[in-house]
């Protein structure tokens, strides 16, 4: 495995070169170039090449930049073993700190990381990565796992719902939103009737920030489900469908001998009777536990307060009793 920039035969760096960001969705990844505009003109990338990955970066990236090319390899073989497919493509993943040149590029303000399938490229918006190496890395193990899927599927029958519930699964629940997570979203949307069916969430997304949240939320607690009822075997035997050519009707048949629609309705069952006040309280057991100690705290305030009135009465009763 060959890590580090590219350099001559001389064993020097080789210039540095401009890309142009429109490149993107053109090239093929292998031959990719990209630019960032910022005020000043083009910020230059730097290129790590494997024979795993190719990273673009700018240079202030280049530990996150070596920290991918270093983990690549272990987290396609951990997707590998669990979805039972390989990835033979070398992707690229392309790194940037310049949020607004990332909306542009990704088409989006509500996510940190976006895959290209048809480019074999991940794109990740350096600066909503928190200082854990963590998050990197299952960031991009999630956005590897949406290469992986549609590899072995074609994009047509592979429903978003179960492209992004599977890539959630996979990664340890980490999703591309910026948004805050609320697991409690869905319940209250399956209680109020308001959840969004499955059908309407085969090909896209909704644009709205809070049904955006919700279909992410949504996508991965059907998977959720899925494998709590019918295991990995399951889950499994739906993308195996759907990569022999069945669309979602045939496949969630195939492999769980219930139609789309029952699958649906069982889930929506299951998760009203997770929605109760025990749930909610273990949910928010921080958050009522700060109310309860600011509550004890006002009731212990306003009993000293009323003690020392009591012995500033007591005290004013004495007074007067020896003045007599």
């Amino acid at each position: 495995m060959t890590a580090g920039r590219d350099r001559n035969a001389t064993g020097q760096k080789e210039p540095s070169m401009k890309y142009s960001p429109r490149a993107i969705l053109a090239a093929a990844a292998v031959v990719l170039v990209l630019v960032i505009p910022v005020s000043s003109g083009c910020k230059e990338l730097q290129v790590l090449a494997s024979q795993d990955v190719t990273v673009y970066y700018e240079d202030s990236l280049e530990a996150s930049a070596l920290e991918i090319e270093a983990s690549f390899r272990d987290l396609v073989r951990e997707l590998e073993a669990v979805l039972g497919w390989r990835l033979p493509e070398s992707p690229a993943v392309v790194l940037t700190a310049d949020r607004r040149t990332f909306v542009r590029m990704a088409g989006s303000d509500h996510v940190a990381a976006v895959a290209i399938p048809r480019k074999q490229l991940i794109l990740i918006d350096h600066s909503r990565m928190t200082l854990r190496s963590s998050t990197l890395k299952h960031t991009l193990k999630h956005e590897l796992c949406h290469l992986l899927l549609h590899r072995h599927i074609d994009s047509p029958r592979l429903p978003r719902w179960l492209d992004e519930g599977v890539a959630q699964w996979t990664s340890d629940g980490m999703s591309e939103i910026l948004m805050k997570r609320n697991p409690f979203l869905v319940s209250r949307a399956v209680r109020t009737g308001n959840i969004i069916p499955l059908r309407h969430m085969e090909t896209s997304f909704p644009a709205s920030e809070q049904e955006l949240l919700l279909s992410y939320e949504a996508s991965k607690s059907i998977v959720e489900f899925i494998l709590r009822d019918y295991g990995r075997e399951g889950l499994q035997g739906i993308l195996e469908g759907l990569r022999r050519g069945d669309d979602i009707d045939g496949a969630v048949p195939g492999s769980l001998g219930i139609s789309l629609d029952e699958l649906e309705r069982r889930w929506h069952d299951h998760v009203r009777g997770r929605a109760s006040w025990i749930a909610f309280a273990g949910y928010y057991l921080y958050e009522l536990l700060f109310v309860g100690a600011a509550l004890l705290l006002v009731a212990a305030f306003i009993r000293t307060m009323k003690r020392k009135r009591d012995f500033r009465r007591f005290d004013e009763g004495d007074d007067t009793g020896q003045e007599k």
